[in-house]
């Protein structure tokens, strides 16, 4: 898989602790002033990822897009994805057993 786009964008570690079997942690900074569309290729590589990840995972960090805007994109059911989010400030995405 090409991750050369993460490379600068995102940081992905597996940890052993939380749950059974660990977590994938995702912490990803998405391109400002660009959206949803210019961000298209960093969302292409996680969701890759994502599909092919036997545990929980979560993906926090600097969307610079509203989390509305990713919910309609389709974007979170394809990774079985949903939105914890605050009134305002960060955003996360995540996948928890029985969530």
């Amino acid at each position: 898989m090409e991750l050369g786009v993460l490379s600068s964008r995102a940081r992905v570690a597996e940890v052993n602790a939380l749950v059974r079997g660990g977590v994938l942690l995702i912490s990803v900074y998405f391109r400002t002033g660009v959206g949803l569309a210019g961000n298209a290729d960093i969302l292409d590589v996680i969701g890759r990822i994502l599909l092919g990840c036997d545990r929980p995972w979560v993906l926090a960090g600097e969307w610079n897009f509203e989390p509305d805007i990713l919910e309609a994109s389709g974007w979170l059911r394809l990774v079985r994805g949903v939105v914890r989010a605050p009134m305002w400030g960060c955003v996360h995405v995540w996948r928890w057993p029985h969530a």
